[in-house]
C-alpha cells in the first residue's frame, strides 16, 4: 500500500512539473519572454567561492533557481599553510510581484549546503617538542546547512544581459570533524571546551587563526551578472 502511494505521489508531482513547464513554454513563445537565466555571483570571487546559477520561470509569478559552485583558497604565512577546497549548493524559489517572472522585484526562500575541506600544514615546531611546540598539522571537514529568505530585483536588458541584486537573513548550523597527523593529538582533552588535545594546543598556539564560516543568524547579500534566453 505504501509503495502504491509513493508511486501515485511521484506521478502527481511529475504531471505538475510537466504542466508548469508546458505553460511556461507557451507563455515564452506567445509573449517573447526570456524565461531562463544563467548568472554568477561576483562577490563570491573575493572570498574564493565561485558559483554559477540557473533560474527558470515556471509561470508569470514563480521561478526556481539552483546555484552551485566550488571553494578554493587558503592562508599562508611563516607559521602554517592552510589550503581550502569544497563546494556549495543553494536551491531557491522566487515569487515576482509584477507577474513577469523572472524580471523585476521578487521575494524568495532558499536552502543552503556548504562543504569545506581544510588541510593545514604546521611549519612552526621543533622536532621532539611537546605541548604547543609540536607538529599540529591537521585536516578538518566542515559542513554548514541552513536556509533563509531573500528580497531582490532582477533587470533583463533588451539584449538579454541581466543584473540581479539580492539580500536577506539566513540561519546556518555547522558541524565539523578534525583529524591531526599526530594520532596522540586526537585524544580527548582534559580541559573543558576542547574536543581533543590537538584543538587545545592549536588554540593556544594560533590565537589569530580564523575559523571561517560561523553558525547562527547572518546576512546573505550579493549581486549576479548573467544572460537570459
Amino acid at each position: 500500500m505504501r509503495k502504491h502511494t509513493l508511486i501515485q505521489t511521484a506521478a502527481f508531482l511529475f504531471l505538475c512539473v510537466t504542466s508548469l513547464h508546458v505553460n511556461a513554454q507557451k507563455r515564452s513563445e506567445k509573449d517573447n519572454i526570456r524565461q531562463n537565466v544563467l548568472k554568477t555571483n561576483v562577490l563570491g570571487y573575493f572570498a574564493g567561492q565561485y558559483q554559477i546559477a540557473y533560474e527558470h520561470g515556471l509561470n508569470e509569478n514563480v521561478s526556481v533557481q539552483l546555484s552551485a559552485g566550488f571553494l578554493t583558497g587558503g592562508t599562508t604565512n611563516a607559521n602554517y599553510k592552510n589550503k581550502r577546497t569544497g563546494f556549495i549548493l543553494i536551491p531557491e524559489v522566487h515569487y515576482y510581484f509584477n507577474g513577469n517572472a523572472p524580471r523585476g522585484f521578487y521575494v524568495g526562500a532558499f536552502a543552503r549546503y556548504r562543504h569545506a575541506n581544510n588541510k593545514l600544514t604546521d611549519a612552526s615546531w621543533t622536532a621532539g617538542g611537546t605541548g604547543t611546540d609540536q607538529d599540529l598539522s591537521r585536516k578538518r571537514k566542515v559542513n554548514s546547512i541552513g536556509g533563509g529568505a531573500v528580497l531582490g530585483y532582477q533587470v533583463i536588458s533588451r539584449g538579454g544581459f541581466t543584473f540581479d541584486i539580492f539580500g536577506g537573513p539566513q540561519f546556518k548550523s555547522r558541524t565539523y570533524n578534525t583529524v591531526y597527523g599526530n594520532a596522540d593529538l586526537n585524544e580527548r582533552s582534559t580541559t573543558g571546551g576542547f574536543d581533543s588535545l590537538g584543538d587545545e594546543f592549536f588554540s593556544q598556539k594560533y590565537t589569530d587563526f580564523k575559523v571561517g564560516e560561523k553558525a547562527g543568524m547572518g546576512l546573505r547579500f550579493g549581486f549576479n551578472f548573467g544572460y537570459a534566453f
